[in-house]
């Protein structure tokens, strides 16, 4: 009996979405008007404004910004960190572009998000939510600025931490605060909202390729993926996996490696990872 709140400023068809985890979602809404992401970004907190104004709980929401993502489209009405570049063409960038126009046009987009999740926790506490409601705040991916100095920007590139690691924020009413300094992934978040919130008993692994992040267990590897690769990335090495079946070992800041050989036991459990939920119709 939850009332949902699905707001997009990103489209929700690409990635599909509208396919996949809000597949359910009745009357869901895949688009948002905007000439730009700032736009589109400004328009969702509105909308989820008027969501938690006229809906009771429970409730679940899911505040999609993209000003981040799409941070070379349109103009940010914060001007704070510069020289912030005006126009940013990265099919132009080199590996001697200087980074540090780009990477303050990135964090005038930051900081103007920022503004507006600020808006969203005032509104929750204006309404006497937040101690009821778990706010999660994280992301999908990095953004590197060449800072491995190989001539990589933006993402999806290479699995160093500059376009992997991503900021988990959790405000938990009841929870002591604490810092998770174990190597986690976007896998864990589920497992642990639906073991310590909804306290499922059911083993993780009938749902989920994570753990808990309340285990301190440091998994042997974590499993990443491009848009085409694949990556099997622990605290030492990265180790890339091409379609073709051609396959790279790299260090963290994605030197090769040459005369590493590759640790079988590791690739073969994260591949059978990556077919744990398909099965053979019987039809």
């Amino acid at each position: 009996n939850y009332h949902m709140g699905i707001f997009g400023s990103a489209s929700l068809l690409a990635p599909p979405f509208n396919l996949n985890v809000f597949a359910h979602i009745k009357n869901l809404k895949t688009s948002t008007l905007g000439d730009t992401p700032y736009d589109r970004d400004k328009q969702i907190t509105k909308e989820f404004t008027q969501f938690i104004t006229q809906t009771p709980s429970p409730f679940f929401s899911f505040l999609f910004y993209d000003a981040a993502h799409s941070f070379c489209i349109g103009n940010s009405s914060v001007h704070i960190f510069q020289p912030s570049i005006a126009v940013c063409d990265r099919l132009t960038y080199t590996n001697h572009t200087d980074p540090l126009p780009t990477f303050n046009r990135y964090k005038n987009a930051l900081f103007y998000i920022d503004q507006l999740v600020g808006q969203d926790l005032a509104l929750l506490k204006k309404r006497h939510l937040l101690d009821n409601t778990l706010v999660l705040i994280t992301a999908d991916h990095g953004n590197e600025f060449n800072d491995n100095h190989l001539g990589y920007w933006g993402h999806a590139s290479n699995f160093t931490r500059f376009q992997t690691q991503i900021p988990l924020i959790i405000h938990w009413p009841g929870q002591k605060p604490m810092q998770v300094k174990h190597m986690t992934s976007h896998y864990d978040v589920v497992p642990t909202i639906l073991n310590r919130i909804f306290g499922l008993q059911n083993p993780i692994t009938d749902y989920s390729i994570g753990h808990s992040l309340f285990n301190k267990k440091t998994p042997a590897f974590l499993l990443m993926h491009s848009y085409t690769n694949l990556g099997v990335v622990n605290d030492k090495k990265i180790i890339a996996i091409f379609p073709s079946g051609y396959y790279q070992i790299q260090n963290l800041q994605a030197k090769l490696l040459t005369n590493e050989s590759l640790p079988m036991k590791n690739i073969l459990a994260a591949l059978a990872l990556t077919q744990r939920y398909y099965f053979k119709d019987k039809n």
